[in-house]
């Protein structure tokens, strides 16, 4: 896969030389952002796919990075070159679905934003293969002002939501059936986000000894009250 630059180069050419087990998928997930700060769900879902011994091996083409990638999981192929701008991400997305086509097993295709499903679309009609769509919240609540994307939701095979309220309002005008919908919900590493011990230093700065502390961050911002910061600051004020 000369045309497309990746990571893990030295894993991915010892892993081509080998004969592959059968029965194994391969993975093709088209990404707003995976290895950056902001996509912990879709940094998670790639590592856990990584992970899974029912997995040959994992493509993932990014449209942005926010930061440095640090260690990436086995098994994955990280296209580097996608980052360079839109027409670089569509180059990167074809040139895959074509080797893809060549190892003649079509691949699972995951779109992880639904802006990003045209091209996800256009993968599969080269290397065929079902394609979920990942839906996240307010940006699949209701119709998008692109009429493409749109149209294209009806040929997606599944959707994975983070939530209820997600697969319930995406449902609603989506055009996909009513039962469709997987409930995949945003989750922690509880190895590195646990309770530890109470600094001392902010106890006595705040005065809330033995007082019951409640911690949310996010944007206040008038455009996103969907999220409910207003009203739990107004039951906090009763």
């Amino acid at each position: 896969m000369s045309s497309l630059p990746v990571r893990n180069d030295e894993h991915y050419n010892s892993r081509r030389r080998r004969k592959r087990a059968g029965g194994k998928t391969q993975v093709l997930m088209l990404v707003s952002d995976a290895f950056g700060g902001i996509a912990k769900f879709n940094r998670d879902f790639i590592t856990a796919l990584a992970a899974s011994p029912r997995t040959d091996d994992v493509i993932a083409i990014p449209r942005i990075a926010s930061q440095e990638t640090g260690p990436l999981p086995p098994k994955l192929r990280y296209a580097t070159s996608a980052l360079a701008g839109k027409s670089h991400f569509v180059r990167a997305v074809v040139t895959a679905a074509r080797e893809l086509r060549k190892r003649g097993t079509p691949p699972l295709i995951i779109c992880g934003h639904i802006n990003l499903l045209p091209t996800a679309l256009m993968a599969r009609a080269i290397c065929g293969g079902p394609l979920y769509l990942i839906v996240h919240g307010i940006d699949a609540w209701k119709p998008l002002r692109n009429q493409l994307v749109n149209k294209c939701l009806r040929r997606v095979d599944d959707c994975i939501a983070v939530s209820t309220v997600t697969r319930r309002r995406f449902l609603r005008w989506s055009g996909l059936r009513q039962d469709q919908g997987i409930i995949l919900p945003n989750c922690v590493d509880l190895s590195i986000f646990t309770p530890g011990p109470k600094a001392e230093t902010l106890l006595r700065r705040y005065d809330v000894r033995n007082r019951t502390i409640l911690l949310t961050l996010g944007r206040l911002a008038e455009e996103e009250r969907y999220k409910g910061f207003d009203e739990v600051l107004e039951l906090l004020l009763l």
